[in-house]
């Protein structure tokens, strides 16, 4: 979003860092084939982390005033049909999700939106 568009007209935190990933990228390698989370997979459980360890980020302004929300949820970016269109994929209460259950949801999701076979998407669109 830093890179892609103009600044940014609502009230949203962006941020860019460079990091080593080198013992993530070990870690992420015992899972096993057709089940190996990637960097995304692990980032989108880091923020449900950080969500609930952080409740007071976990909101909206709303005239001026804090207010929470009542669920942890993160979206992501899948690709559809290489670069043809991006869809967004939420994921409820990503912080009682395990890595495992992230990459599935998020597997399944992304196929259906391929396949065009999300309602939610193709209204969208």
């Amino acid at each position: 979003m830093i890179a892609s568009w103009s600044g940014p007209a609502e009230p949203n935190i962006l941020n860019n860092w460079e990091m080593d990933v080198t013992n993530v990228l070990n870690y992420l390698k015992k899972y096993p084939e057709g089940k190996r989370p990637t960097l995304t997979h692990f980032v989108i459980k880091c923020m449900g982390v950080i969500l609930q360890e952080a409740p007071d980020i976990n909101g909206r302004i709303v005239f001026g005033k804090f207010v929470p929300y009542d669920k942890i949820n993160v979206s992501c970016l899948v690709d559809v049909n290489q670069g043809e269109d991006l869809a967004s994929v939420l994921l409820e209460d990503v912080d009682k999700l395990s890595i495992s259950d992230i990459v599935d949801y998020i597997r399944v999701k992304a196929t259906k939106i391929k396949n065009k076979k999300d309602d939610e998407h193709e209204k969208k669109t």
